[in-house]
């Protein structure tokens, strides 16, 4: 009687202890196939969020290619046609052009007036002609004249030219004080005396007459 008893405990625990085993290796495979499982997702994810960005890339890649409008077009060589007069400007500027006398500065004015005053004072008609602009009005004559070239002004002879009243009207004309008028700057020293007016044409600083 014992010894029945005795097996059929036994044989009761081992029962208990296979059953045991099998649940513990059903719950190891669950665990191991959810942590696959979430490993699968985590690697889906991924791949789909790679595709997402290749595919924002090539959108962006598409919209810088799209050509501009006719508007946008016609702003952009607007803006290319500014540049370049301010460019084209700059450079006037600096080859000493200018658009009238007064854009003139006081020291250029001045310093061209002092090429004249040396230009008289040496009775240089070559000189003076360099500082000319033609044609160019010369009162000369009671009706005044207007010499066409360079050559016909030269040949009017520094004798007829720098008289001697012409010579000390320019020399003690005062270069430094000048100031610009539509007709330009003019040289001379006392009302009614001879005097050499010079200004802008055509960007260029030139004399424009000589009056006696």
């Amino acid at each position: 009687m014992k010894k029945r008893l005795v097996l059929c405990i036994v044989t009761a625990m081992m029962l208990t202890m296979t059953g045991c085993g099998q649940e513990k290796d059903s719950l190891e495979d669950v665990v191991y196939e959810d942590s696959v499982s979430e490993g699968n997702e985590t690697a889906d994810d991924a791949a789909a969020q790679e595709e997402e960005t290749d595919a924002a890339v090539q959108e962006g890649d598409a919209a810088d290619t799209t050509e501009p409008t006719a508007e946008e077009a016609a702003a952009g060589e607007e803006a290319d046609a500014d540049e370049q007069s301010a460019d084209e400007g700059a450079s006037e500027e600096s080859e000493g052009t200018y658009e009238d006398n007064f854009a003139v500065d006081t020291e250029t004015a001045a310093a061209f007036g002092k090429e004249i005053k040396e230009a008289v004072a040496a009775k240089d008609m070559e000189k003076l002609a360099d500082l000319t602009t033609f044609p160019v009005y010369v009162g000369l004559t009671e009706e005044g004249m207007v010499v066409e070239t360079r050559e016909d002004f030269i040949a009017l002879g520094a004798e007829k030219l720098f008289t001697e009243e012409m010579v000390q009207s320019i020399a003690g004309a005062d270069e430094k004080s000048l100031s610009p008028s539509m007709a330009g700057f003019t040289l001379y020293d006392g009302d009614d005396a001879p005097s050499i007016t010079f200004g802008v044409q055509e960007g260029k600083l030139g004399i424009s007459g000589i009056n006696y």
